[in-house]
């Protein structure tokens, strides 16, 4: 018994120890996988997000083409408000719980900074952002950004 309280403190320790993470794991939302950087046109499911970098998020271009996913970390600390894309603000107008995303892989939980995805340019008036495992967003566009963060 004296031996096993004598191992004690060690064993806390090392328990402490495995429960750490890094920021960018605490931070990238629950994903495996590598992280694609390309444009997604092939039909049927798109490959699994990969992680966020919170120190080089993907934005998607600059011009983007309509109908074509982009890979894009969505800015999610303190929830879903507005993104840019394509030089413009899109503000979130619906969590689609209707339909499932078409994003392979195993479910992605919300990030405390970025959730990783795809987003696409449906129209004019209208982008989509998928991750796996979630409801399609939907977001229509807005003159200027709306802070969640108080």
């Amino acid at each position: 018994m004296d031996r096993l309280r004598q191992f004690a403190p060690l064993a806390a320790l090392l328990l402490a120890l495995t429960g750490c993470t890094t920021a960018a794991e605490a931070t990238a939302g629950t994903v495996t996988g590598s992280r694609p950087t390309a444009a997604v046109t092939a039909d049927g499911p798109k490959p699994a997000p990969g992680r966020a970098d919170v120190d080089e998020p993907r934005t998607g271009p600059a011009v983007p083409k309509p109908g074509t996913w982009y890979p894009y970390d969505l800015y999610t600390h303190c929830g879903i408000g507005t993104l840019t894309f394509g030089g413009k603000y899109w503000e979130l107008r619906q969590m689609r719980t209707d339909i499932d995303a078409e994003v392979a892989g195993p479910r992605v939980e919300w990030g405390d900074l970025y959730t990783p995805g795809y987003i696409q340019l449906e129209s004019a008036e209208m982008v989509v952002f998928e991750t796996g495992g979630q409801p399609p967003l939907t977001f229509v566009p807005v003159a200027a950004p709306t802070t969640l963060c108080k």
